[in-house]
């Protein structure tokens, strides 16, 4: 199954990696909408990518998707799918796996940055035509995931709730090279955890991961000098994890609350 064999884009580097993994950018995708035949024989994918650069870097895709060996259109895998059917341009390619929980995942490729974004939808979202609701995912550079990883990072997106921080304030003092945090975690689900770091010998502009936080989560930062942003994975190790994002980080201390997440089950630490 393709699912298997596709990774949970984590900020940070696997156990047993030497060096946490760089975001090198935020990706969204939206006006997602899967149109499939009434017998599910062909599905037609659809949606806008932006590489949120500032830049007119926003790319229409369009390609179907056509069953195979008695699995309809709707449920079938895809490699290397073109978004531009007509050949004349490739820069991105696209895969999606079905998974029978009930949820699809697209990895997009930007072939001349050389560099991928996860995404996960229900599907609730799709089987209606609709047009799903924007989502947003961190970039990484192709490779920074491997084969050898599968059996740590299985990418599952949990789509039945929706992960949140809340009120985040940040703050860095010069004098002691301490980033101090406050914030709350809403998992979604009624459960909330309010959590307070203080991070010493830190850079502003750098990293830190696997702190703990509250009671049985961890928290990891990354830095994205582009947009002087930041990505925060909240992890609840062996169990599952989700990223948020903020720019702007060290222009202001009241970052506040983040766009929702989906968890995907994942064996953090």
């Amino acid at each position: 199954m393709f699912l298997s064999s596709i990774l949970a884009a984590g900020l940070f580097a696997l156990p047993g990696l030497a060096a946490p993994t760089k975001v090198v950018g935020s990706w969204t995708l939206s006006s997602f909408r899967r149109s499939c035949a009434l017998d599910g024989s062909v599905c037609t994918y659809s949606f806008f990518i932006d590489e949120n650069s500032g830049l007119e870097n926003t790319a229409y895709c369009a390609f179907p998707v056509t069953g195979h060996n008695g699995v309809p259109g709707n449920h079938s895998d895809f490699t290397a799918m073109d978004c531009d059917q007509s050949g004349t341009y490739d820069r991105f390619k696209v895969n999606g796996g079905w998974d029978p929980a009930g949820f699809a995942t697209i990895v997009v490729t930007d072939t001349q940055l050389d560099c991928y974004a996860f995404f996960g939808y229900a599907e609730s979202e799709l089987a209606t035509r609709d047009v799903a609701a924007p989502k947003t995912s961190p970039a990484f550079t192709v490779g920074t995931f491997d084969d050898n990883d599968i059996a740590l990072a299985k990418l599952a997106a949990r789509q039945d709730y929706q992960a949140q921080v809340l009120n985040l304030v940040r703050s860095w003092n010069p004098e002691t090279k301490t980033i101090s945090m406050t914030f709350t975690i809403d998992e979604g689900n009624g459960l909330r955890e309010r959590c307070q770091l203080n991070i010493d010998n830190a850079d502003p502009k750098g990293y830190f991961w696997s702190v703990p936080c509250g009671t049985g989560y961890t928290i990891s930062w990354g830095y994205k000098e582009d947009t002087d942003g930041a990505v925060m994975t909240v992890c609840v190790p062996g169990k599952r994890n989700a990223w948020f994002g903020w720019d702007g980080i060290n222009s202001r201390t009241q970052l506040g609350d983040s766009p929702k997440s989906n968890w995907y089950e994942r064996n953090c630490w």
